[in-house]
């Protein structure tokens, strides 16, 4: 297994990004089952008071799953058993010690009228959730506006004027933003360690996926579907590139499903071409999407009987039975069993998360549009 990178539960993020992730976690919170995803947040979140308390006022039982540094937070506490009485278990010690204290300013806040049970605090983060809906909203709009003009189209170059207008920004900015998105962060990770263990060790050691099958010996190759100098230039910014031979790049700019098979159809010729090669050879599939997959494993009558046996995974970075620890589990067993073996992957959801790259263009285009409006009022208030 090659080396790892460290990914630690820092304790603090970089404010603006912090803003950013903290409304979209405001924006999951707004459901009925809040507990449930408030319990799944990890621990730097758990420790956050703002989302603390958005919860808590609505229902105090959160208390259970708050950091224990918010457990023992007089404003949280009150919070929780001003909501709920039966909150009161989840207190530290030290503030079940102080129950008629807390007790006793909860009912004056609330016959005097001052208060309600609800602190300046607790009612800015109200107004955040509130806000967080419009900066879904336009988070939504900005992906739209991407996916039509630049994730889905034929020529992501002829398109980004268009883009670029309807955003309301400069067509360089625009390619910079999406360009700076897709950096070798987004190449897909497997773990080497269960992840329960992981956590209890407040650390993940996650490995490349290319890197750790390059590791294993495996040299696959990419079949990928999607503008051809697009396609090459992720394959760059993620550094995923040098894990292929330019020989082993295969890429279908046609969006119709015939011309990525026959992609497919020139990987296989190329495998039977190579002589030296042993009879049956075994291809393993590896795609993201149901109708790809179905396409490959279509030719296995035709190409089993030149020798080629088709397999196929079907990848799911969503799933933990089939991401990429998942996978690479998988591959070494089924190597155990077909030693000529030969892997083809997708590039999109397979090799990257291209999705999350798409994900994080928007909200950095979101910053910048922020950025400038603000620096456009500023001007506007002193001229």
């Amino acid at each position: 297994m090659p080396k790892g990178e460290v990914l630690e539960f820092s304790e603090g993020l970089e404010e603006q990004n912090k803003t950013i992730e903290r409304e979209e976690i405001l924006k999951k919170l707004n459901v009925p089952n809040i507990i449930e995803v408030y319990a799944n947040l990890s621990l730097i979140w758990r420790a956050d008071k703002r989302l603390a308390l958005a919860v808590i006022i609505r229902d105090g039982l959160a208390l259970h799953y708050a950091s224990a540094e918010l457990q023992n937070d007089p404003e949280v506490v009150e919070a929780a058993v001003a909501n709920t009485e039966l909150a009161w278990p989840f207190a530290s010690n030290d503030m079940q010690a102080r129950r008629f204290e807390i007790m006793a300013r909860i009912e004056s806040k609330l016959k005097s009228g001052r208060a309600e049970r609800i602190t300046e605090l607790q009612r800015e983060t109200q107004r955040e959730m509130e806000a967080s809906h419009e900066y879904s909203r336009e988070l939504e709009r900005i992906k739209a506006i991407i996916t039509k003009n630049f994730w889905k189209s034929p020529d992501p170059e002829k398109n980004i004027r268009i883009m670029a207008k309807e955003l309301a920004m400069d067509p360089k900015e625009v390619w910079k933003v999406i360009e700076e998105a897709h950096t070798p962060e987004i190449l897909v990770k497997v773990s080497n360690k269960p992840l329960v263990e992981a956590l209890d060790q407040k650390k993940i050691e996650m490995y490349c996926l290319l890197e750790a099958l390059k590791e294993a010996g495996f040299t696959p190759a990419v079949w990928t579907l999607g503008n051809k100098k697009w396609q090459l230039k992720k394959l760059e910014l993620t550094g995923a590139k040098k894990y292929f031979d330019e020989e082993h790049i295969f890429v279908a700019e046609n969006e119709k499903t015939d011309e990525k098979t026959s992609e497919l159809r020139r990987i296989f010729d190329k495998i039977l071409e190579d002589k030296s090669r042993g009879r049956p050879i075994h291809v393993y599939i590896v795609d993201d999407k149901q109708k790809e997959i179905d396409a490959a494993m279509g030719l296995s009558q035709v190409y089993e009987q030149q020798g080629i046996i088709i397999h196929n995974f079907r990848f799911d970075l969503k799933n933990s039975q089939a991401d990429g620890t998942k996978f690479y589990g998988w591959i070494l067993e089924e190597r155990e069993k077909h030693s000529n073996l030969v892997l083809v992957l997708d590039f999109d959801q397979v090799i990257a998360d291209t999705n999350g790259a798409l994900d994080q263009a928007c909200k950095n285009i979101l910053i910048r549009k922020s950025k400038q409006e603000k620096q456009e009022s500023d001007h506007a208030m002193a001229a």
